[in-house]
């Protein structure tokens, strides 16, 4: 599943879901939050999947904390909060991701590399 940025950096590129830790916010909590703000759709379950420092263009350095997320209702994906559009993709189909770490990591997840 992948969303469609409606917002900068990376507007009209796609990415996986996610954003940023809010004050006294756990980083499982986090990823719970932005999917569901991003999709509609509920995870029930965040596994941690990896950890890696990345030196943004955007944010200079930042550190990424990915989550693998079961969804507990399959109710319609709608795009929200920064989103403009999700869809789910068969790997060999989807579109180039606009963050770099977001290919890695998926790439990494395919190759069931955790």
């Amino acid at each position: 599943m992948l969303i469609r940025r409606g917002i900068e950096p990376g507007k009209g590129g796609w990415a996986l879901p996610g954003g940023f830790i809010e004050m006294n916010e756990s980083p499982k909590s986090a990823i719970l939050r932005e999917v569901y703000e991003e999709t509609n759709l509920k995870g029930k379950e965040a596994k941690l999947f990896d950890v890696i420092h990345y030196n943004s263009v955007f944010y200079s350095s930042i550190l990424i904390i990915s989550y693998e997320v079961l969804i507990s209702d399959f109710e319609p994906a709608r795009p929200g909060d920064d989103a403009i559009e999700v869809r789910f993709f068969n790997f060999d189909d989807r579109p180039k991701l606009i963050f770099k770490p977001h290919e890695d990591l998926l790439r990494k997840w395919l190759k069931g590399e955790y």
